[in-house]
């Protein structure tokens, strides 16, 4: 989250005080309520929320600084579990700025899904993690719709999702769950060949992962059962799972 809080900032300090992108030579500018306007900046990066909402409302209401006082605004009710609130804002940001920011799109998402409106979350997040042109927010959009899907009992759908994030995502920090969340899937179906194939994905290529220990546990049940035989490995590939497992170059070489 604050990852994305960042991302936002340094949008928002490209935009004009409309909304709109602009040259900073040459546009006017409103020195007291962009003033206002970049304390508030400061005081919500330092999560001081109810200084910054107090800076926001100094503002002039018909200020151009008014357009994105309103996103702030909806940011500011969503750290505070307001969603009503935080659509709200961010929804009269959209109906004034000139420039799409994805991230609008995202929390208003993220508000549906507080207020359990899972239909419309989902809505908001499949088109993000197909159109979104920001990789954070359209991996963020794919795995909340995978989420979603599997809640809403469409448990296909969540199964494909999750196949796209691993075929296009490799690097995603959350590959681990994602892998066993499938697996889980497989296995409550009676698909035990492609469940153990990703239970040994996760063991192997993610040692170091708070879930490899659940992938090995597994993988030893259905291995005592009869159930799977455990690959045999080479030293070679011995040496290269302890390098990503310690991160040890070239481990148990003299």
């Amino acid at each position: 989250m604050a990852k994305m809080f960042f991302l936002i900032v340094a949008a928002l300090l490209g935009l004009g005080a409309s909304g709109s992108y602009l040259p900073l030579e040459g546009r006017e500018i409103h020195h007291s309520d962009e003033a206002r306007y970049q304390r508030a900046l400061k005081y919500m990066q330092a999560k001081r929320y109810v200084l910054a909402w107090n800076a926001l409302d100094e503002i002039g209401r018909v200020s151009q600084w008014q357009t994105r006082a309103q996103f702030l605004k909806g940011y500011i009710c969503f750290q505070w579990e307001r969603p009503e609130d935080a659509i709200q804002y961010f929804q009269t940001y959209q109906r004034q700025a000139t420039v799409e920011l994805p991230y609008v799109d995202y929390y208003i998402a993220q508000s549906f899904e507080a207020l359990g409106r899972k239909q419309s979350a989902l809505d908001i997040y499949l088109s993000l993690s197909q159109k979104a042109d920001i990789d954070y927010v359209k991996v963020r959009s794919l795995r909340k719709s995978a989420n979603l899907e599997a809640e809403l009992k469409q448990v296909k759908r969540a199964e494909e999702l999750r196949k796209t994030l691993i075929r296009d995502y490799p690097d995603f920090p959350e590959l681990p769950q994602v892998k066993i969340e499938l697996a889980e899937y497989y296995e409550s179906v009676g698909q035990l060949s492609p469940a153990m194939e990703l239970y040994y994905d996760v063991m192997w290529l993610h040692p170091e992962s708070g879930i490899a220990e659940k992938a090995r546990k597994k993988l030893r049940d259905y291995s005592e059962r009869k159930l799977w035989d455990m690959p045999k490995l080479g030293a070679s590939e011995i040496y290269s799972y302890a390098e990503r497992l310690y991160g040890v170059k070239e481990y148990g070489k003299a």
